[in-house]
């Protein structure tokens, strides 16, 4: 489970570099996490695209990370809209 690897790796430094030392999970949590992560996320991981993955490795923010494990139907668009007057404006 490299990935997995990778991203708490990644969010731990965030941890490090914008939380006080007390909030940043010790290796003894981050060990717990990585056991409760790969019990629960497993099934998600296994099967998943190769391109998925290969981005998602070449990520240095788990923001970027997670964003890489989106299914591109299932990502928001950017559909621009334009609002059309319902009414007519008073003279």
């Amino acid at each position: 489970m490299k990935l997995l690897d990778h991203f708490l790796e990644v969010r731990v430094e965030e941890f490090r570099q914008t939380r006080p030392p007390e909030e940043v999970p010790t290796d003894v949590q981050i060990n717990k996490l990585r056991r409760t992560f790969r019990e629960t996320e497993l099934d998600k991981c296994i099967g998943q695209d190769r391109a998925m993955y290969d981005c998602a490795m070449s990520q240095a923010t788990s923001k970027s990370i997670a964003q890489c494990m989106v299914p591109p139907e299932a990502a928001p668009q950017d559909t621009e809209k334009t609002e059309q007057p319902t009414s007519t404006p008073p003279p």
